[in-house]
């Protein structure tokens, strides 16, 4: 099955799976920590509708309208934030992607003699 002569190119085989493998535990890992940011920002921003309130009664005699805007703009940031954070797990998705289809696929084409392996894409 390997094209490679002798005990070297089943053992690099098995080393490749074993990335493969372990790049797709990482992707996993990252998809769980990207569809985590939308409960969080929904509970995020739940917690600032409370502190909004809270100013109001902790202090009525004074202007609420300026703890209002900073409210406001640390809502906006947070989100902002947490937006990023989604968006950083995704780039680490596409990369570990990039990696099998660039430099990972390559390297066992050159292993296997029939590569019909990943025959889902082209």
């Amino acid at each position: 099955m390997s094209k490679a002569t002798g005990g070297g190119g089943e053992s690099s085989l098995g080393l490749h799976i074993a990335e493969y493998e372990a790049l797709m535990t990482r992707n996993t890992y990252w998809m769980t920590i990207q569809f985590s940011v939308a409960p969080a920002v929904a509970l995020y921003l739940t917690l600032l509708v409370t502190a909004w309130e809270a100013t109001k009664i902790i202090n009525p005699a004074a202007d609420a309208r300026v703890h209002e805007k900073h409210l406001l703009w640390l809502s906006l940031l947070g989100a902002e934030l947490f937006v990023l954070a989604g968006y950083n797990c995704l780039y680490e998705v596409y990369n570990n992607i990039r990696y099998v289809e660039t430099h990972l696929r390559p390297e066992i084409d050159r292993l296997i003699s029939s590569p019909r392996y990943w025959t889902y894409e082209k």
